[in-house]
């Protein structure tokens, strides 16, 4: 089913999704872009102010690979009054609380995915020193204070 929304999107050479993961917990939002000439727009939503009509956190071009964000501004883990982000750090067992947004460009979605997640439960500068390993991966990350932090493969004008 989630193929078959993706094949009927008409964007040549884009293809786009957003599935429900684990349908009460999360959304994940992937864009995998083939090769092309110009490149595509990708507006990241600001966590802080998560609506359509809302200015986004930053803008990333793509020409081609694969993109993902991972943030708690839809569908958050809400425990009484608390609103938490959905992903938890392994090491504390409790929800992320320093990173708002990890964003990743990388070769493919899988990999943009999976280091999203990554970086957005590492502390902000070994996130930053982790995707510094990766060829052709790049991330923009905000942190619980509001400051952007972006890699030196990050791509963005």
């Amino acid at each position: 089913q989630a193929e078959d929304g993706i094949r009927d999107r008409d964007v040549t050479g884009v293809q786009t999704c957003a599935l429900p993961i684990y349908q009460q917990v999360t959304w994940s939002a992937l864009v995998v872009v083939e090769p092309r000439d110009e490149r595509i727009v990708i507006d990241v939503e600001d966590p802080r102010d998560p609506f359509d009509n809302a200015a986004p956190l930053v803008r990333a071009h793509l020409r081609q690979g694969g993109f993902a964000t991972s943030s708690p501004s839809r569908r958050p883990l809400r425990i009484g009054d608390l609103t938490l982000h959905h992903v938890v750090d392994p090491r504390t067992g409790w929800p992320v609380e320093h990173v708002r947004s990890a964003s990743v460009c990388a070769p493919d979605a899988a990999t943009a995915d999976a280091i999203a997640t990554v970086v957005g439960v590492l502390p902000v500068e070994e996130g930053l020193a982790a995707v510094a390993g990766f060829t052709g991966v790049g991330c923009c990350l905000l942190d619980a204070d509001g400051v952007m932090w972006r890699s030196g493969a990050w791509l963005d004008a």
